[in-house]
């Protein structure tokens, strides 16, 4: 298994090179302005943690902010998470009285952390591994995410499915297929299904042709009409998509589902004004009061019931797998 795992390290970092330099450029979809995913296993020895300790109290600004900017993990339809995200984007900038407000979705994941490596954004949304590898490149720090009704981290799955016409009933089928990962920097779309298949004996770089589809969506429409055998992807991203018609469940066959995943964290740019950083916070935890249900519903994906705090430690099991991959979080990070 050492070696197997040796080889998958070193052969996937020039595919992620290649990735990461797509977006070297600050890729972020322009023409949108202000307003808007689906979200982003770790191994069955790394519980999800327990909720997180309130911070240290800072006391948080007052009055006007001079400016915010907010930037979105990618989706395969930009203006439908504008959407989806509109009245998060109207709570922010009424309540912290901000001048200047912008919120913007990413082309991949490398552009939200480059662009909060280069101050071009003070808070973003990332996905759990895009955050591990933001913290260690650009300085973000975790700010809240969501959670249940009691307080306690919401969690989810990544799931290996192949199309029912491919002949593939088990992983021990996958080897000689195509294979769909999302991005070098998602978690249920690249770095859980490669630990998974690579813990079942598949190395993707030897074993599978594997593609990079950029987002869940497009890696589950692509396997659904059959232009690859099979893939990865987000639990709730597939959910979703068989709720609104846009793929069939009888054209799937599930492989394996993860362990639980810690869900995705906002996270803040770390020279970002403390006061300010907790006003951020406070507002964003109160937001679940301030809005009808529905509204928490679509924006939480009825994953949670509001925002709760969260501490980097969190992920700390995503860290030990990247260990146990190999990966060099510099290089994922651009």
């Amino acid at each position: 298994m050492v070696d197997r795992l040796s080889s998958f390290a070193l052969t996937r970092r020039a595919a992620v090179a290649r990735a990461s330099a797509a977006a070297a450029g600050l890729a972020i979809a322009g023409g949108v302005g202000r307003r808007a995913i689906a979200q982003d296993g770790t191994p069955a020895a790394s519980p999800v943690a327990s909720p997180a300790a309130s911070p240290v109290a800072v006391a948080p600004s007052t009055g006007p902010t001079a400016s915010l900017k907010i930037a979105l993990i990618p989706a395969e339809d930009s203006e439908e998470m504008l959407q989806q995200y509109g009245p998060l984007a109207d709570y922010l900038e009424t309540e912290l009285e901000v001048e200047d407000f912008e919120i913007v979705p990413a082309l991949d994941y490398s552009a939200v952390i480059e662009a909060m490596r280069s101050g071009k954004v003070d808070l973003a949304l990332f996905g759990p591994f895009s955050y591990v590898l933001a913290h260690e490149v650009a300085n973000a720090q975790a700010l809240v995410m969501v959670g249940d009704a009691e307080g306690n981290p919401a969690v989810y799955y990544s799931l290996i499915v192949a199309n029912a016409d491919a002949g593939i009933a088990t992983l021990a089928d996958l080897p000689g297929h195509s294979f769909s990962f999302v991005d070098p920097a998602s978690t249920s779309g690249y770095l859980i299904p490669s630990y998974n298949l690579v813990n079942n004996g598949i190395d993707p770089n030897t074993d599978l042709e594997t593609i990079f589809a950029g987002g869940h969506d497009a890696s589950l429409l692509a396997i659904n009409e059959g232009r690859v055998d099979a893939g990865a992807a987000s639990e709730p991203q597939y959910n979703t998509m068989v709720e609104e018609g846009l793929i069939d469940p009888a054209n799937f066959v599930l492989l394996l589902k993860s362990d639980p995943i810690p869900e995705s964290p906002w996270a803040y740019r770390g020279d970002l004004d403390p006061a300010l950083v907790e006003r951020i916070r406070q507002t964003m935890l109160s937001f679940h009061e301030a809005v009808a249900p529905e509204v928490i519903a679509a924006i939480l994906d009825d994953n949670g019931a509001q925002y709760v705090t969260v501490e980097d430690s969190l992920y700390d099991p995503l860290r030990a797998v990247v260990d146990v991959l190999g990966l060099d979080l510099d290089e994922l990070g651009g």
